[in-house]
């Protein structure tokens, strides 16, 4: 079925600016069709340009589905369950 994604891999980050593209161009170079793959990166109250990177990233690893979601109260379970709750 076009469009069914099979595996969805949660990022949390918080200040992350630094790392987060390098995670997000491993995930985009795994062998599982991109098309049927998505990071969804959890922004959990970050105060550098962690989400900035995140969108600039995605527009350069098309067609792998790249998610940004926002969790404002800081902790890295609170974080999970926002990015679970959006896969």
């Amino acid at each position: 079925m076009a469009g069914t994604i099979d595996i969805s891999v949660i990022i949390p980050a918080r200040n992350e600016e630094a790392f987060v593209a390098r995670a997000l161009r491993s995930i985009a170079r795994q062998a599982w069709p991109l098309e049927r793959l998505e990071a969804i990166v959890v922004d959990n109250a970050s105060s550098d340009g962690t989400a900035a990177v995140v969108l600039q990233v995605a527009r350069e690893l098309a067609p792998l589905r790249i998610v940004l979601v926002e969790e404002c109260t800081p902790g890295r379970s609170r974080a999970k369950n926002r990015g679970a709750a959006v896969a």
